[in-house]
């Protein structure tokens, strides 16, 4: 499962990466807690392979879809209809 790491060599437990880390890696490739990488910013980090709702990627360091950066959070798009007319 991604968020993981192997708890000993034997590979047959895992644990969940704790919060302020992230690794989208599964646990049977992650063979310690080293495996899950600090994050940048630890609030966009709840743990596991999990971002917080607004973030994505890697370190969740990227915007969610149909979201954008603003003052290094991440903001939803407005909807605008596609009727707007520029005058």
């Amino acid at each position: 499962m991604e968020g993981t790491y192997q708890l000993d060599a034997s590979g047959l437990a895992c644990a969940v990466c704790p919060p302020g880390t992230h690794n989208l890696k599964p646990g049977s490739e992650s063979p310690n807690e080293d495996s899950c990488l600090g994050c940048p910013f630890p609030e966009r980090c709840p743990g596991s392979d999990q971002c917080a709702e607004t973030f994505a990627g890697e370190r969740c360091a990227l915007c969610a879809k149909e979201h954008y950066t603003y003052n290094d959070t991440c903001m939803k798009c407005p909807k605008i209809p596609w009727g707007i007319i520029a005058l």
